[in-house]
């Protein structure tokens, strides 16, 4: 059987009018391209792919009910539609690294959901770095095809009332090999980004330790945080990913660097690695650097008339890559977010209750009603039980990470660490999200809570006030 080649393009070969068949985020994308930033190359395989699997297209009724996303994970998962999948891309994927042999490539999720207005879906859909290989880049787009109609995404479309959603399309991009990664708000005309060493994934995740920054509606500094950091994002170029306390040669500013790997396969090809000690207290980026980047980050905005915006880049050998630019979707209650004795606030408000850390799933057993989560990341694992949780204890160092934008967006009382691990588990505790707190509440404090259903569909959490009467409007304040 003959497949239609035409579902796997270069990006600059649509045009604006296809928005339906790229997705959200390969829409913007595209439109940073038309406006003249420079962009990683990128190829899109479209929504045309699923004109050739009829099982899948006898559910599209003006989309996909999010009712059939269970029996779609089904199929997806059939050995019929994995040979069938490599059967249509394998002509096209080895085309495209024939004319790339140097090349390694980031698969990336383009949604119609992600990087909308309303909703961001923040770290809900999948990408795969570092993918070289045929059978690898095939794989990757499978992954990001599954995930799509992932148990996260369709309890997030629940919450927020979303029945029905287009079918998804895949980035195949060029992977940049980043020295520094940064990721920008604008609002109200200032702008704060968060900084790190390597990848730009360690600080949407909370991986990386980051500096700060914040540049008024002039470009001028107005404050700024150069923490001593310890942990970043880096890829592996080798044939194999080095083991934990193995060291590991990294290009950082003309010169090889060598730092210790302290957890390999984040997922494969991406490792979390310590940063050397005569790194640890150095700017990343100098201030007219940072200027730059915002003077050109502001520009493209302002062309693509997006007043605030959260954007993704990076910088390698002195070039600066744009990774994604979308409106912010709930905007921060203070620019000023700076970490006091290792609590960073988040989200404005004070919660009371019982820390639960959700690390894996069997964890969630351990989850009641009104608990305060704690957690790595706000999916996955951790978003069955956050519209349950009175307040969240999330891990990063940035305001600007995916947990923090979600935590946002739900309105949920949120502080910052820099490892949960050091958050006693099952404790009564008060965070407050206003002023970056956590504290020990006594023992004689009263706290009641149900035991959690995993059960109870989102549909009628997210019209539910229950979780709220948990939260204490004025408590005492206590010194963490």
């Amino acid at each position: 059987m003959e497949y239609n080649s035409e579902f796997l393009k270069k990006l600059d070969s649509y045009s604006l009018d296809d928005k339906q068949l790229i997705g959200n985020k390969a829409f913007n994308l595209l439109r940073l391209q038309m406006e003249g930033a420079n962009i990683p190359k990128t190829w899109v395989v479209s929504t045309r792919l699923f004109e050739e699997v009829p099982y899948i297209m006898a559910f599209y009724d003006e989309g996909i009910s999010i009712d059939d996303f269970e029996k779609i994970r089904k199929y997806i998962d059939s050995e019929g539609f994995i040979r069938l999948l490599g059967s249509m891309l394998i002509n096209e994927i080895s085309k495209l690294i024939s004319e790339n042999k140097k090349s390694f490539y980031a698969i990336r999720s383009s949604s119609n959901l992600e990087d909308d207005k309303r909703y961001s879906f923040a770290g809900m859909f999948s990408t795969v770095l570092n993918v070289r290989h045929i059978r690898n880049i095939i794989d990757s787009v499978y992954v990001v095809l599954k995930d799509s109609f992932s148990c996260d995404v369709e309890e997030m479309c629940r919450l927020n009332g979303i029945e029905r959603v287009k079918l998804p399309a895949v980035i195949i991009q060029e992977f940049i090999y980043s020295e520094t990664g940064g990721v920008s708000f604008r609002q109200d005309g200032v702008v704060s980004s968060s900084i790190a060493l390597g990848l730009t994934k360690g600080i949407v995740d909370g991986i990386s330790s980051t500096d700060s920054l914040i540049l008024n509606d002039k470009n001028e500094l107005t404050s700024e945080d150069v923490t001593e950091k310890k942990y970043c994002v880096l890829p592996v170029n080798g044939r194999s990913d080095p083991l934990p306390e193995e060291e590991y040669a990294y290009r950082y500013k003309s010169q090889t660097v060598r730092f210790k790997c302290i957890e390999n396969r984040i997922e494969e090809g991406i490792i979390k690695a310590e940063i050397p000690e005569d790194l640890k207290n150095e700017r990343l980026l100098e201030i007219s650097e940072a200027k730059e980047v915002t003077d050109t980050v502001n520009a493209i905005a302002d062309k693509l008339g997006i007043r605030d915006y959260d954007s993704e880049w990076c910088i390698y050998k002195g070039c600066l890559y744009l990774l994604q630019i979308r409106e912010i979707t709930k905007k921060m209650e203070s620019m000023e977010a700076v970490s006091l004795n290792g609590v960073m606030p988040i989200v404005s408000g004070n919660a009371v209750g019982r820390t639960c850390v959700i690390r894996k799933e069997e964890d969630l057993k351990l989850f009641k009603k009104g608990d305060i989560l704690v957690t790595d990341i706000i999916n996955g694992k951790a978003i069955h039980a956050v519209m349950d949780a009175a307040g969240c204890i999330i891990q990063t160092s940035s305001p600007l990470s995916h947990s923090a934008i979600i935590a946002r967006e739900l309105g949920l009382p949120c502080v910052g660490v820099s490892d949960i691990g050091k958050i006693d588990n099952l404790k009564l505790m008060e965070i407050d999200g206003t002023l970056g707190k956590i504290s020990e509440v006594d023992g004689d404090h009263s706290y009641e809570t149900e035991k959690y259903d995993e059960s109870e569909s989102f549909d009628v959490l997210k019209n539910s006030e229950k979780w709220k009467e948990y939260i204490i409007a004025s408590p005492e304040e206590w010194a963490y």
